[in-house]
């Protein structure tokens, strides 16, 4: 009989200290780094009685940094990226057509709603910030600053409790993306697309 309340009272503090420890991996805050890298495709929608403004589709743009806060399902993350991208400007009289090249930095506020935190599962986000941007490759350089917004889904796996590895597809849009000099104004938005790769490293 005593054995029977020992082994009954032991598997009951097991199972309360197991699901106590689950309670606290799910719901104690995480913080984070990461850093990715990936393919994007680009589109403007510039064009005028001049001519249009077409971009290089094929670039391993954009390099992210972020940093965040995941509590259980829902992560919160800042994150900095830097863009490159090559263009053409096709003119109507091929004199004038040129080419060149748009860097340019964003910076975005992220929430972040994960399946499964504690191992391999799908999230989805959203977020928006900033995008900054120069145009090179005419006598002087255009810039200029736009409202961005971004949504993106992907594969989380969780390697250790210190890490995980992720890929996942972006898109990201500006919204009335202005860049100017003393001399010239053009005014236009620009759709990104593309897939990147990652790593997170939780501490």
């Amino acid at each position: 009989m005593k054995k029977t309340v020992f082994a009954t009272l032991a598997l009951l503090l097991f199972s309360t200290a197991a699901a106590e420890a689950q309670y606290t991996d799910l719901y104690y805050p995480q913080s984070y780094f990461k850093a990715s890298m990936g393919y994007s495709n680009i589109s403007s929608d510039y064009s005028d009685a001049s001519g249009e403004l077409k971009f290089d589709s094929s670039t391993l743009t954009p390099i992210q940094l972020g940093y965040g806060v995941s509590i259980g399902h829902i992560a919160f993350e800042g994150e900095l990226a830097f863009h490159f991208f090559e263009f053409d400007f096709n003119a109507v009289d091929p004199t004038f057509s040129y080419m060149g090249d748009m860097t340019a930095y964003s910076l975005m506020a992220n929430a972040i709603y994960k399946a499964n935190p504690n191992g391999a599962g799908l999230y989805v986000g959203g977020g928006i910030g900033m995008f900054s941007a120069s145009l090179d490759g005419i006598e002087d350089e255009l810039r200029g600053s736009a409202i961005a917004v971004q949504a993106f889904a992907g594969l989380d796996i969780k390697v250790n409790p210190q890490a995980s590895f992720f890929i996942e597809g972006r898109f990201m849009r500006t919204l009335g993306l202005d860049l100017e000099n003393d001399f010239a104004f053009i005014d236009f938005d620009l759709e990104q697309m593309g897939a990147n790769v990652g790593l997170r490293y939780y501490f």
